[in-house]
């Protein structure tokens, strides 16, 4: 079986424009985006926007924008296109040994992301690629983006139960938690404090 003709097939990423509303203002604004590789992990990058930046969530907003303008929603780039300066193509991504799962849209997701932001997921894959061999292969699949709001939190008491007596706010939706392994034990800290009565 020759190489070219081997095919992975990956999960399907999650993608979306996550916005909380009704909540209040924490004193640093952050905007995370998040481009997965080949549905198998993300990777985030945070902006901490200070005075006298206001509007990280116009900031995100627009990048949201842009992706769905240029691509109508979710963008797959191939790794290699990428370092090349040129947009994924069907044809390319068809040739690949890695099988898109998640319906996207080739495009070029450098008309997408700021040049800062694409140069440090860059040099992650690459970094990457030093301890798992492959990372950066030209036939890695790069989704985007999603953009994630962490600048607005629900006001919680010390049990996360917010004003609405019995009402708890876990996970990412309170603000308070920005990965999963702290969203889970959110939601584990206020089972056990309910069971406690």
């Amino acid at each position: 079986m020759k190489l070219s003709s081997l095919r992975y097939v990956v999960p399907e990423p999650f993608i979306s424009l996550r916005r909380n509303a009704g909540m209040t203002l924490a004193a640093v604004m952050t905007v995370v985006l998040t481009l997965y590789l080949c549905g198998i992990f993300a990777l985030l990058v945070s902006n901490k926007f200070t005075e006298p930046f206001k509007d990280s969530n116009g900031y995100g907003e627009s990048i949201a924008r842009l992706s769905n303008m240029l691509g109508g929603g979710v963008i797959v780039q191939r790794f290699g296109d990428l370092v090349r300066g040129r947009r994924s193509n069907a044809k390319r991504i068809e040739e690949g040994l890695v099988v898109p799962t998640l319906a996207a849209t080739p495009g070029d997701l450098s008309l997408v992301l700021p040049k800062r932001i694409l140069d440090g997921i860059m040099e992650m894959i690459y970094a990457l690629d030093k301890i798992a061999p492959g990372t950066a292969n030209d036939d890695t699949l790069l989704y985007g983006v999603e953009v994630k709001f962490y600048n607005m939190e629900v006001e919680l008491d010390g049990n996360l139960e917010c004003r609405h007596k019995g009402m708890y706010i876990i996970g990412d939706g309170s603000g308070v938690t920005h990965s999963l392994s702290h969203a889970s034990a959110s939601g584990v800290y206020v089972a056990r404090h309910i069971l406690k009565g």
